[in-house]
Order: structure tokens, then C-alpha cells, then sequence
């Protein structure tokens, strides 16, 4: 029964890096086009460091190597990015500028969890608690600027909603897990092994969602031309 469970952790979790290289891939076809929103270009980049992350930790993990460290920095930088892009979707300029000082507080507090944390080889999950609630937030008043627009817009072709709703849906479902990171060694293996199973799934949510995003503006291109 383990060697099952431990070979569909293993698969799923290479499974939802192919998700990222597809993301990634279809970015390319939007990134140089003058009418792409900024925030969607930056994509390309992000999408193709999360793919070498990804696999470089794939592969520790696979030979009982460490990738804790690792993955703190990316987290901490997946989080900033997060803050500038919602940023840029996000019309009200107080919140745009409360945005805009998460970029320099956020990689304070990793900094600070970094030198007083006792947590020295684990996951900062007091930083990525602190990150995930604030993402949550944000994405939520997205969703409230929605609500109050003077006309309606069709969401399905709209790429911050499906960005936002893929950040929001990730977020609320990792933010617990995540959150009591370091308690949840505690638990059965099995359960772990469950548990781990669920977060790749959810990642390979949230990049279908970016996926999802990108192709919209090939859509919007398609039908204006």
C-alpha cells in the first residue's frame, strides 16, 4: 500500500510540473504582443524559474536530499511577485499602495523568520501564513471591485479573474495546511502522503488557472483581428 501511495506522490508531483511548462509555453505565444497587460508578460519569466524550482526540487526530494531552504526563498519571491501582480490588477490606488509596501515588508518578515526562527532546516511556515492571508485578502477585494463596476463584463475571458481565482482558491486551501507545516510531520505516513497529494493537485489547479489566463488573450487577439 505504501509503495503505491509513494509512486502517486511521485507522479503527481512530476505531473504538476509539466502543468507549469505548459503555462509557460503558452505565455511565450502572448509575451512580446504590445497589447498583453504587463502583469502577463512578467508570467513567462516567473513560470520558467517555478519549473526549474520545481524540478531541482522534484529531484532532491526524490534522493532524501533537503530542499527546505529552497523552497522558503522561492516562496518568499513567488509571494512578492503575487503582491506586484495583483497590484496591477487591482484599481484602487490606497490598495495599490498598500500593495506596493508589501514588496519591500514581505522579504522583511522572511528575513526576520529567517535569523529568529528555531526552525532552522524547516518550512517558514509563519511567513507563508502571513503570505497566503494577505494574498486571500487581496484577492478578495479584487472580487469586491468586481461587484461594484458600472457594467458587466464577460469573467470567462477576463485573465485576472482567473488568475486571482486560482491564487484564491490555492491559498485558502494550503493556507491550513501549510500554515501548521512543521506540526504535520506528526502525523501518519500515510496521511502525510495523502496530504501531499492534495497540494500537488491544488498546484496543478493554480497553473491551469494562469494557463487558462494566457489563452484568453490569445482568444481576445483571435476574435479582434
Amino acid at each position: 500500500m505504501c509503495e503505491i501511495l509513494l509512486s502517486s506522490i511521485s507522479m503527481t508531483g512530476f505531473v504538476h510540473i509539466i502543468f507549469i511548462v505548459i503555462g509557460f509555453i503558452i505565455s511565450l505565444f502572448i509575451v512580446f504582443k504590445k497589447e498583453t497587460e504587463l502583469y502577463l508578460k512578467f508570467f513567462s519569466p516567473f513560470l520558467l524559474i517555478a519549473a526549474i524550482v520545481e524540478l531541482v526540487g522534484f529531484e532532491l526530494g526524490r534522493h532524501k536530499i533537503s530542499n527546505a531552504k529552497m523552497y522558503n526563498i522561492f516562496s518568499a519571491f513567488e509571494f512578492v511577485f503575487y503582491f506586484w501582480v495583483v497590484g496591477l490588477i487591482i484599481k484602487n490606488e490606497k490598495i495599490k499602495q498598500v500593495l506596493k509596501s508589501f514588496l519591500f515588508i514581505y522579504p522583511l518578515i522572511f528575513f526576520l523568520e529567517y535569523v529568529f526562527s528555531s526552525v532552522s532546516t524547516g518550512f517558514y511556515s509563519v511567513t507563508y501564513s502571513i503570505g497566503s492571508f494577505f494574498i486571500i485578502i487581496f484577492c478578495v477585494y479584487y472580487f469586491f471591485e468586481l461587484f461594484q463596476l458600472p457594467h458587466s463584463i464577460k469573467l470567462v475571458n477576463e485573465p485576472s479573474f482567473w488568475i486571482c481565482s486560482g491564487l484564491l482558491f490555492f491559498y485558502t486551501c494550503t493556507f491550513p495546511l501549510f500554515g501548521m507545516a512543521n506540526y504535520l510531520k506528526l502525523l501518519p505516513r500515510i496521511l502525510m502522503m495523502n496530504l501531499w497529494v492534495i497540494v500537488y493537485v491544488l498546484n496543478i489547479l493554480l497553473y491551469s488557472s494562469f494557463a487558462i489566463a494566457f489563452l484568453c488573450r490569445l482568444k481576445v487577439r483571435k476574435y479582434s483581428s
